[in-house]
């Protein structure tokens, strides 16, 4: 009987022994995994690249350097078998896998060469023009009000009767909102769709890859350079959108703001998250039409443009 009761706490001290081996190894490869450096051009001992787009690869985890290149990232999703991907347009992508990154990394990334392809320089004329809403002024924006995290916004441009133009640049117009601070500066994902010919919703992604950017201005329009990519205007038109990230794929930054409530009859505390606020403009384009993913529905939707068109547009390089 001795010899049973010995054998059995032998017995429990290994099991209990290797299970509290196996747990901490799962909480030290699958455990919270932290970030932080900056990202250099490779031609400059300090010149920072702002509004990189720092991703997991084939995982929705994002985070984006600030305007001097300073980065922190936290991933909870992270272990030490997934590789971090830098992006920018206009540079070189890099990756480096969670084990052999720094834990203060120093990164310069190598302008891209883009080389046009032969009908790029042919000898045809080219001209740029500038398509979509090209208002100056504002007339309302979009917020938390009317956006949730994991939707998207986005703006329908018709066909056009042009043989062959390509896609340079991209600009939105956001507004700064008093009780938010910098809240405009929140990135944001761009994305470009082509137009479903069956039901004329957006469908596949034009971009060969996620491109996280912030907003530079307030209250006025910025553009972002996507000329690398090569993208020819469809021939049944195109989306632009704007797609406010998942609230697990970004820290979004929360405030407490004072509002009050018709159903409790008294003022009370609710949480606010930071987003870009997109602009309606003041003139209302017929040929142009404002679309909504709704997170609830997962469902593409047309909305009303009779109080505004949303602000984006595209600027083309076409050729005759």
């Amino acid at each position: 009987m001795l010899k049973i009761i010995k054998l059995y706490k032998m017995f429990r001290f290994l099991f209990f022994y290797t299970l509290s081996v196996i747990t901490f190894c799962d909480f030290s490869c699958i455990g919270q995994q932290s970030f932080s450096g900056r990202i250099i051009e490779s031609n400059s001992n300090d010149k920072g690249i702002p509004n990189v787009t720092i991703s997991v690869v084939k995982k929705n985890y994002y985070s984006i350097t600030n305007e001097n290149g300073f980065f922190k990232f936290d991933c909870n999703k992270c272990t030490d078998s997934d590789s971090i991907r830098f992006s920018s347009v206009g540079f070189e992508q890099a990756s480096f896998s969670i084990q052999s990154l720094p834990k203060n990394a120093m990164i310069k990334l190598k302008e891209s060469n883009t080389i046009l392809s032969e009908v790029k320089v042919s000898s045809k004329n080219n001209f740029f023009i500038d398509i979509g809403n090209i208002d100056k002024k504002s007339s309302s924006s979009l917020g938390s009000g009317f956006m949730n995290f994991g939707e998207e916004l986005a703006l329908q441009l018709p066909s056009l009767n042009i043989q062959e133009a390509y896609i340079t640049k991209v600009r939105f117009f956001f507004r700064k909102i008093p009780t938010e601070k910098n809240g405009y500066k929140e990135p944001f994902k761009l994305n470009l769709y082509a137009v479903n010919e069956n039901n004329g919703m957006p469908c596949i992604s034009l971009l060969p890859e996620d491109i996280l950017i912030r907003a530079e201005k307030s209250n006025k329009w910025f553009e972002i350079d996507i000329s690398k990519y090569q993208i020819s205007y469809p021939p049944n038109g195109i989306f632009i959108s704007m797609k406010i990230l998942d609230e697990d794929e970004y820290a979004y930054k929360a405030y407490l703001e004072s509002v009050y409530s018709v159903v409790e009859k008294k003022r009370i505390t609710k949480k606010r998250y930071l987003i870009p606020h997109l602009c309606n403009s003041v003139n209302i384009y017929k040929n142009l039409k404002n679309w909504k993913f709704s997170k609830v529905s997962k469902n593409w939707q047309k909305i009303d443009n009779s109080f505004g068109t949303f602000m984006m547009g595209l600027k083309l390089n076409v050729f005759e």
